[in-house]
């Protein structure tokens, strides 16, 4: 617990007035219910004999007037940490997101989006649930208890002292059960991560699922994983249940001992019926706060694999960057030197890169599917870091500088763009945020756009569906173009952009890219040939090094891997012409 606390106090310290007002409000509420069972007690000896109507009118207002103050007091507790528990459930989230953001996109590549939601969802709300309404409820039990102890004692502290056997059996059940429902709860927030996993997977691979009659394997996948997580659940459900049934009888045994003896005591004498009465009801008030104890307990347990999962992941470290930023404006100019990669220091993808692109060289990177070629700009814009050599950006080391700023001077566009689900004109807009709705317009006419989304009834307003399903690929493709020009960046990346369009299509695009990059430094990869002939430097990557570089009529005269590749791909061609 000590350990938990240091880790969320963070959370926590900013609201410190608000818990320190809430406990307040909890001792004064606590107190306003302490006397109730004395007051009964009065009425019961003192004014049932004198038959004093007066003194009974004026005790009932009391004890009602103080069920209404209590109410009162109940109502600006429940307002404060709901209040607090929000506060605190969004800056948790906010750090989770952010934190997101900043780590290594190998580690993202390795995790399930689904883990993420489960984290930032369900994680989040089983730790705020201890750190406002459990809390409360352990607070308010913790002052009762002492303040019902305290007055038991007083009362009979003899019969007092027979009831704290039960209160131990208490202690001992909830210690024997905590480390079985840690591990317990631990193993159902993983299983809830695998389960949203398999869900997320699904829903958004419909598609393919339905194409290739996969239905009955999915939905067997996803109810594995979720009779999994009910087997878990179950089991916890039984186990809290048996730790509160066990504790029921315990508790029940305590009252009846009191009924048995605390009635012999007013036999002789010793005790009165209103005393037997207020012990009696004291004594039960007593055990609610002392079984709200094991509960408390069971929340932590439901808790403690929650905050450790966020722990673990708010302690992940961050991907490693400079932060320089360049005065002057950049140029353009790229170089590598003697570059080696490998992802989590495996086999490595790229061996001994060294290149170099002047500001404003149109240049193509060609080479097989997997021979390392986007990894090369995945280096450049800082997406990975744990490299060897050197990646200069206008002589400057690329891990010198801020990730920001770097990427603030590339445009990118990928083979299967991300639109979101908003307009047309916030996805464009992505690409240059402060971008006025002229310059939107001169973005899309450049990528030739324009007039097709002009013919929506909403015009650039119109909503684009997840995963861009209302638009064929070409027209995302065009969509993503106007991103990267709206950009106006010193270097402009095609990776693969083109490979999965048709060839009309693709040489409309080709044509658009390279009238639009005139004068920037524009790096064209594929597997494609015919999207790099009239780059004026090719770089021909194999098993992660370059073996050829010039230009295209250079590599074809020498009949190296080039011309190999060329051929290929040209007698493919022709056989799809036949």
């Amino acid at each position: 617990m000590p350990g938990f606390i240091r880790n969320y106090s963070v959370y926590i310290r900013p609201f410190y007035r608000h818990y320190l007002i809430v406990i307040a409000l909890v001792f004064f509420s606590v107190m306003l219910t302490l006397p109730t069972p004395l007051l009964i007690r009065y009425i019961i000896d003192r004014i049932i004999p004198a038959r004093d109507f007066s003194q009974l009118n004026l005790f009932i207002a009391i004890i009602f007037g103080l069920y209404c103050l209590r109410a009162g007091v109940g109502y600006l507790i429940n307002y404060l940490y709901v209040y607090v528990g929000t506060l605190v459930s969004y800056k948790l989230r906010e750090n989770i997101f952010t934190h997101l953001q900043s780590l290594p996109l190998n580690y993202l590549n390795r995790q399930y989006a689904g883990d993420f939601v489960s984290r930032i969802v369900n994680d989040v709300n089983v730790l705020n649930g201890l750190l406002t309404s459990s809390f409360i409820d352990f607070v308010t039990n913790m002052i009762t208890f002492v303040g019902i102890l305290i007055l038991l004692i007083i009362l009979n502290w003899q019969l007092t002292i027979l009831n704290a056997i039960t209160i131990l059996l208490f202690w001992y059940i909830s210690k024997t059960m905590k480390t079985r429902l840690r591990k317990n709860s631990r193993a159902i927030q993983e299983q809830s991560s695998l389960f949203m996993s398999k869900l997320y997977e699904s829903v958004y691979n419909q598609k393919t699922i339905r194409a290739f009659r996969l239905e009955e394997a999915f939905l067997g996948s996803y109810l594995a994983e979720l009779a999994k997580l009910n087997d878990l659940n179950i089991y916890s459900i039984k186990l809290s249940n048996f730790v509160q049934q066990i504790s029921f009888i315990i508790i029940s045994f305590g009252p009846l001992f009191v009924l048995w003896y605390g009635t012999r005591l007013v036999f002789t004498g010793v005790f009165t019926i209103g005393s037997l009465f207020a012990f009696y009801q004291y004594l039960y008030q007593v055990y609610a706060p002392v079984s709200s104890f094991v509960n408390f307990n069971l929340n932590i347990q439901a808790a403690w694999g929650a905050s450790t999962r966020i722990y673990d992941f708010l302690s992940l470290v961050p991907e490693e960057h400079g932060n320089q930023v360049v005065e002057q404006s950049i140029r353009g100019k790229i170089i590598y030197r003697d570059v080696t990669f490998s992802y989590d220091g495996g086999t490595p993808v790229l061996k001994k890169i060294s290149l170099e692109i002047e500001p404003g060289q149109y240049v193509g990177i060609v080479g097989a599917s997997g021979a390392g070629k986007s990894t090369i700009v995945n280096l450049l814009m800082g997406f990975f870091g744990g490299y060897e050599g050197e990646i200069l950006l206008d002589g400057h080391r690329i891990a010198d500088l801020s990730p920001g700023f770097v990427r603030e001077q590339i445009g990118i566009m990928t083979q299967d763009p991300c639109l979101f689900k908003c307009s047309i004109k916030e996805n464009i807009r992505l690409g240059r945020l402060n971008a006025t709705m002229p310059e939107i317009r001169q973005a899309a006419a450049m990528a030739r756009i324009d007039d097709f989304i002009m013919g929506f009834p909403d015009g650039y307003e119109t909503i684009i569906e997840e995963k861009g399903e209302n638009i064929s690929r070409g027209q995302k493709q065009r969509i993503a173009l106007a991103r990267v020009f709206l950009r106006k960046p010193r270097i402009v990346i095609f990776d693969e952009a083109t490979s999965s369009l048709d060839a009309s299509l693709e040489k409309l695009i080709q044509d658009t890219i390279e009238r639009a990059t005139e004068g920037t430094t524009c790096i064209v990869i594929s597997h494609r040939l015919a999207s790099v002939v009239n780059a004026e430097r090719i770089f021909v990557i194999d098993d992660g090094a370059i073996v050829e570089q010039g230009n295209h009529f250079e590599l074809v005269e020498r009949k190296g891997y080039y011309y190999s590749l060329y051929l290929k791909q040209f007698m493919l061609e022709d056989t799809r012409k036949e």
